[in-house]
Order: structure tokens, then C-alpha cells, then sequence
């Protein structure tokens, strides 16, 4: 009995390092950081947790939330994969091409760019820009 349990706790606990592994790799390709420390000014808006977005070349999908601040946008990780965080803030945020819904297009996008970061999102996550 004692064995079995102690080969849980070891695959328990490798898949723990595995995930925070993880996320550390996704947090770290996707340029994320853990904590913001600009000023961003109170928060206006945010999304939930849904929707699709390339951040920096990697794909997410419902893992992704966009909130609105006064000076900015943070784009937040979901916790599972990293929790990382992209400021963006709105002195330095360009548009480089924005679509809407119709008859061709089933969702609206809009991809944006701040310093060396390169974003689009997809859906509700695009709606949160403020244009």
C-alpha cells in the first residue's frame, strides 16, 4: 500500500513540474511578463475568459482575457498555462488592421501592435479595444 501511494505523489508531483514548466515556456516565448509595474490607471472594463488570440506568434484559445485600463491594455494568460501578462499601453498602441463581421467574415479581428509586441484577437477579445 505503501508503494502505491508513494507512485501517486511522484506523478502528482511530476505533473505539477511538468505544468508549471509549461507555463513557464509559453510565459517566456510569448514575451509575458508575471507582474505589471507601469502605472496603468484604473480599470475600465474586462473580458472573460474566452475567445481566440495570437500573442507574439502563439496561439490561445478561451485562455485569454483583455483588460481595459485607463492608460492601456493588459492581455492576461489564464493561470493553468503561466498566468503571464503584455501591457500594452495606449501611448504606444497602433492598429494595424481591424475586420468586422459580414458576409465573408464570421467574426471581427483586430491586430495591434505596441513596441515588439504583435497581437490579434479574435471575437468578444476584439471588441475590448477601444478604437
Amino acid at each position: 500500500m505503501d508503494a502505491e501511494i508513494t507512485i501517486v505523489v511522484i506523478i502528482l508531483a511530476s505533473v505539477v513540474l511538468l505544468m508549471v514548466a509549461i507555463g513557464r515556456y509559453i510565459t517566456k516565448k510569448a514575451n509575458l511578463v508575471r507582474e505589471i509595474t507601469e502605472h496603468t490607471g484604473p480599470k475600465i472594463s474586462s473580458s472573460g475568459w474566452y475567445g481566440r488570440a495570437d500573442i507574439n506568434g502563439m496561439s490561445f484559445k478561451n485562455s485569454i482575457k483583455v483588460i481595459h485600463y485607463e492608460q492601456g491594455y493588459v492581455i492576461k494568460l489564464f493561470p493553468i498555462w503561466g498566468g503571464g501578462k503584455l501591457w500594452m499601453p495606449k501611448n504606444e498602441l497602433s492598429i494595424i488592421e481591424q475586420t468586422t463581421d459580414s458576409l465573408f467574415t464570421f467574426n471581427n479581428s483586430i491586430s495591434i501592435k505596441s513596441g515588439d509586441n504583435a497581437v490579434l484577437l479574435y471575437g468578444k477579445l476584439a471588441e475590448q479595444i477601444v478604437t
